[in-house]
């Protein structure tokens, strides 16, 4: 009996050390069953051939004890993975979850104030009689769409001609109408005058001023800037027609 136990207490003292060296009490128990089963198989190989007794159920014992915890831990072994940390220790790993990240809430929207609408903008000149005023003589009338080189007045009675301002000696008359400014009168001035289909001369002066609507639905400013007893000048100012 001897000679199996010697052995035996050897590895069961190296596998003392080998447990103390690991800190692992997993290891420990793999050494205890190993040991265990080791004894129960000499015992069972001592008892050979002799009446069965309590010498055969302890080795009976044994072995199964020892062979089921060692399975036990070497299957736990070998589906566990294990991770070793910086102090020597053996950690499980953790299995990353499978769960969807929940979705990032979404900030919250800031209503932006509608934009703000320009004032439109009045149109552009047309054109200027600028440094070459206009002289109007009775019984003659001006176009103020004219679009020819030299804007001069014609003839009242001639029916061919789209006049837009005429003068008779004692009246201003506007077939699209006219109405009373300033020599300063802007585009929006005009468009918001009040218009009649004539004035009287006796009404205007020198440095007085007209809105006049054209044929063509423009609009133009009329400035007298001399006043003769059939003769008035005019500088004239013509916008471009309101789109």
């Amino acid at each position: 009996m001897a000679q199996w136990l010697w052995p035996i207490g050897l590895i069961a003292d190296v596998a003392a050390v080998a447990t103390l060296l690991s800190g692992s009490t997993k290891v420990l128990v793999v050494v205890l069953a190993a040991v265990a089963l080791l004894l129960g198989t000499t015992l069972l190989a001592t008892s050979f051939g002799k009446p069965v007794g309590w010498r055969v159920v302890v080795s009976v014992t044994g072995i199964v004890a020892g062979a089921v915890v060692i399975a036990v831990v070497a299957t736990q072994a070998l589906t566990v993975p294990v991770n070793v940390n910086a102090d020597g220790q053996h950690h499980p790993v953790d299995t990353p979850s499978t769960e969807q990240p929940a979705p990032p809430s979404s900030a919250p929207v800031t209503a932006s104030a509608p934009p703000t609408e320009s004032p439109a903008s009045d149109p552009a000149v047309k054109r200027q009689s600028g440094d070459k005023p206009i002289v109007l003589t009775s019984r003659y009338g001006l176009d103020l769409d004219s679009d020819a080189q030299y804007w001069i007045t014609e003839s009242s009675g001639d029916s061919s001609s789209s006049q837009d301002l005429t003068y008779d000696g004692y009246y201003l008359n506007a077939p699209w109408h006219l109405a009373a400014a300033t020599p300063e009168a802007t585009f929006e001035d005009c468009v918001r005058a009040g218009y009649r289909s004539y004035t009287d001369m006796n009404a205007l002066e020198a440095n007085s001023a007209l809105c006049v609507k054209t044929s063509s639905g423009a609009y133009a400013r009329v400035v007298i800037t001399e006043k003769k007893s059939s003769q008035l000048t005019l500088d004239v100012v013509v916008w471009n027609k309101p789109s």
